[in-house]
């Protein structure tokens, strides 16, 4: 009998293994490529990562592009530029977290399923390096905006990146220099108040002057904070042209140089600084739809991208409700790179990112992006020393209770939430001004200033070590350059 159940059992063992052999087979890797290492690409990575450990979904490998070795928090960039000792703590080059593979490159070129791009070779340096292709199956844009002097230039080394900040804050703070700042938008007033503000310490010939091509100074605020920043950087000492551009220069300059306006009208200056956005960085998707079909280092062939992915003004990707490109649905755009008109602030990165990896991970487009309210009042800084509050966004009437009429002293009396944040949190008590006063002051950027100490936002968005570790070597998957030029 024991030997027939072992004649028995035997094959229906064995078949039971061919069965689970032949029926139950891994998952499919989807490849997702991420151009960009900032804040909406670290918030894309969180996502992805999060959700996938909740659904227990094995089947993602993130490739990140990274164009410099190095990092800088975009929140306190014209710090840095006035300031030029905080590059250092405003910055990292540890890889962000949780990703499979980090490359860091100038992405190129891309085709059909293919990304090309130039790495940096380890002394962070770009040149003499040979093209790479990076096979995807999504790929998503995260590159923000063209703000060129501003941030780092892609393919900057940190020595590199350094020297210019050491050069910007020498010209910019020096009591006898003249700089003119071309933009009036939120980085515009921002560093021009930095600007003024330094050159006021000091007793000299040197000043400050903001060219907008608007009718007034962040024309996306409200007429009143408008006029409050235009009023305080005057105070300083600074000249505003309004409706009015440079056109002799589209580019920063650090050496003297006459500027000649649309009017007409020319200025001799020191330095002429950038502080615009020139639309979205994606020069590397625009270049790839000039090429046919071409042949990949591997044999096989890939297509062009599809023409339409772009938009005409600006270079943003046009994407439909589910942040898909309308042309290419294997790309997805987040913040800035995309045609959405919300305003690229960390609530609506975080939605986009969610949405995002929801699509992504189903494998189809189920989830259509709704930006959330904007249910809190917008700051603007003009300076370390002056900032301005739009209450108008936040939920009526907690604005105008808020932040126009309920003032220091009584918000530390009537408001026990406000009174622990100034106790043991970054809240300066005049954050909202004397009671029944205006809410826009000094309160402001020290309430800022606190909130950097107390790294509330860079740990929000995956800048934990910045500044911590200072500039020491990465911990990166680096490319073995002995391998074939195709990674797979």
């Amino acid at each position: 009998r024991n030997q027939k159940q072992k004649k028995h059992f035997f094959p229906l063992n064995y078949t039971f293994s061919k069965m689970m052999e032949t029926k139950i087979s891994p998952k499919k890797i989807t490849r997702i490529v991420i151009v960009g290492g900032g804040v909406s690409a670290r918030l894309l990575v969180k996502n992805l990562r999060s959700l996938s450990k909740k659904k227990k979904d094995n089947s993602i490998e993130i490739t990140l592009i990274q164009s410099n070795r190095f990092s800088e928090i975009p929140f306190y960039l014209t710090e840095v530029l006035t300031d030029k000792d905080t590059f250092h703590g405003n910055s990292t080059n540890t890889p962000i977290a949780d990703i499979d593979r980090t490359v860091f490159g100038v992405a190129e070129s891309c085709r059909d399923g293919i990304l090309s791009v130039r790495p940096l070779d380890e002394d962070e340096e770009q040149h003499n390096a040979s093209i790479i292709s990076i096979p995807f199956d999504v790929i998503v844009c995260a590159t923000g905006s063209n703000i060129s002097t501003i941030q780092a230039t892609p393919g900057q080394s940190s020595k590199e990146r350094q020297a210019e900040i050491d050069t910007l804050s020498k010209l910019l703070t020096s009591p006898n220099s003249h700089v003119v700042i071309g933009g009036g938008g939120a980085i515009g007033i921002e560093l021009a108040g930095d600007a003024a503000e330094a050159k006021k310490k000091y007793s000299g010939t040197g000043k400050v002057t903001l060219v907008c091509s608007a009718d007034r100074l962040i024309s996306d605020a409200t007429l009143d904070a408008s006029q409050k920043a235009k009023q305080y950087l005057e105070s300083l000492g600074c000249q505003i042209y309004l409706n009015e551009r440079v056109v002799s220069h589209d580019q920063t300059t650090t050496t003297a140089t006459e500027l000649v306006l649309k009017s007409g009208e020319t200025i001799s200056c020191d330095a002429y600084i950038t502080a615009y956005s020139r639309g979205a960085n994606t020069s590397w998707i625009n270049s790839s739809e000039e090429n046919g079909e071409q042949e990949n280092d591997d044999g096989t062939s890939s297509n062009p991208l599809p023409p339409g992915i772009l938009s005409k003004q600006g270079g943003s990707i046009m994407v439909d409700d589910y942040l898909c490109s309308k042309a290419y649905p294997k790309l997805y755009a987040l913040a800035s790179t995309n045609d959405k008109p919300t305003p690229s602030i960390i609530p609506h990165m975080e939605e986009e990112a969610h949405t995002i990896t929801i699509n992504v991970l189903a494998g189809t487009n189920i989830k259509p992006h709704k930006p959330p309210p904007i249910n809190a009042p917008i700051i603007y800084l003009a300076g370390r020393d002056y900032g301005i509050i739009v209450p108008e966004h936040a939920p009526k009437p907690m604005g105008v209770v808020c932040f126009k009429w309920c003032g220091f002293p009584c918000n530390m009396l009537l408001c026990p939430c406000f009174a622990c944040g100034v106790c043991c949190g970054p809240c300066d008590a005049f954050f909202c001004g004397w009671c029944c006063g205006d809410p826009s002051g000094a309160g402001v950027p020290k309430t800022f200033a606190a909130a950097k100490k107390k790294g509330y936002v860079r740990d929000k968005i995956g800048y934990e070590d910045i500044g911590g570790k200072g500039m020491k070597a990465p911990k990166s998957i680096e490319i073995d350059r002995t391998s074939a030029a195709t990674l797979s």
